[in-house]
C-alpha cells in the first residue's frame, strides 16, 4: 500500500467513545488544526450508524482515516461485527483486531476466529493487523467479571509472529499493553519486528494505561530513537483515553503535547 512507502511513519490519533464529552466533529478539528496525517477510527456507538458522517468530515476538514480498529463487543467476544470492515473498506484503511479476550491465543476457538479475519481481510481487500491485548485482570476489571475464561496469553508478543505469518496479518503494537519502559527490548519484539506496521503509542504505570507522553514509565526517547534509526514507515497512532470522562481541555493537551514529542523525534 502506498501508505507505507512514506520514510517516515505517519502520525494519528484515536476516534474513540472516551473521554464521553468529545463529539465526532472535534476529532477532526483537532487533526486539522494538528496537521496530523489522519486518524485511527475505533468503531464504537459514535461511529458504528455514522459512516457517512464520517465521510463528509473526513472531505471537510481533510483529514483521511488511515486505520479502523474493531469494536469493543468484537474483542470482547460477544458479536463478531462484519460491518466494521466496510468501514475500512470505504476509507481504503487497514483494520486492526484484537485477539480473543475470553480464550487462549493459540486456542482451538481462537484459530476459528484468525481465519474469520483472514476470510473477512479477503472479502473487503484489506491489510488485517492483530494486536496485542492487555492485562484486564489488572487494567479492565469489568471485563474480567464479564469474561471469566479470559486468558492473559494475548499479553505474550511471542505467540504473535507465528499468528501473522500464518494468517497474512501486520501487526499493531500497543504500547500501554505491553507496559515495557523501552518497548524494543520486549522479549518477542524482534521476531515481530517485519510485520509491525502500526504503533499504538502512548504512555503508562502500573495501574493506568493510554496516557499522554511523558506522564509515565514509558522511555519514549529511547523507543522513538530505535523507530527513526531503524526507518520505521508505519502508523503512529496515539491512543490517549485514560478516564472516560476526561475533560476536553487536558484531552487536547495531552494529544498536542505527544504529537510534538513524535514530530520532534523525526524532525
Amino acid at each position: 500500500m502506498e501508505l507505507f512507502k512514506k520514510q517516515n511513519p505517519r502520525l494519528t490519533f484515536s476516534i474513540a467513545d472516551i473521554p464521553l464529552g468529545i463529539a465526532l466533529e472535534e476529532y477532526f478539528l483537532l487533526a486539522s488544526h494538528l496537521k496530523v496525517d489522519g486518524l485511527e477510527l475505533v468503531v464504537g456507538w459514535k461511529t458504528r450508524f455514522n459512516m457517512r458522517k464520517v465521510a463528509r468530515l473526513s472531505k471537510r476538514y481533510n483529514v483521511p482515516i488511515l486505520s479502523v480498529h474493531q469494536p469493543a463487543w468484537s474483542v470482547a467476544g460477544f458479536f463478531n461485527d462484519a460491518g466494521a470492515f466496510k468501514f475500512a473498506q470505504k476509507f481504503n484503511s487497514v483494520f486492526v483486531a484484537h485477539p480473543l479476550v475470553n480464550q487462549h491465543i493459540n486456542s482451538p476457538k481462537s484459530k476459528v476466529y484468525y481465519k474469520w479475519l483472514f476470510e473477512m481481510g479477503k472479502k473487503y481487500e484489506l491489510d488485517i493487523l492483530i494486536e496485542n491485548m492487555t492485562n484486564i485482570y489488572q487494567l479492565m476489571p469489568l471485563l474480567h467479571y464479564v469474561s471469566k475464561k479470559h486468558h492473559d496469553s494475548a499479553t505474550d508478543l511471542g505467540y504473535f509472529d507465528t499468528i501473522c505469518r500464518k494468517y497474512n496479518f501486520g501487526f499493531t503494537l500497543d504500547i500501554s499493553h505491553l507496559m515495557a519502559p523501552e518497548p524494543q527490548k520486549a522479549v518477542g519484539f524482534t521476531e515481530l519486528w517485519p510485520y509491525l506496521r502500526n504503533i499504538h503509542l502512548s504512555d503508562f504505570t502500573k495501574k493506568r494505561e493510554h496516557m499522554g507522553l511523558g506522564d509515565g514509565l514509558l522511555n519514549y526517547e529511547s523507543f522513538l530513537s530505535y523507530l527513526r534509526e531503524k526507518k520505521y514507515n508505519g502508523l503512529i497512532n496515539l491512543e490517549l483515553c485514560p478516564r472516560i470522562l476526561n475533560a476536553r481541555e487536558k484531552y487536547y493537551k495531552d494529544i498536542a503535547k505527544s504529537v510534538k514529542i513524535v514530530r520532534e523525534a523525526f524532525a
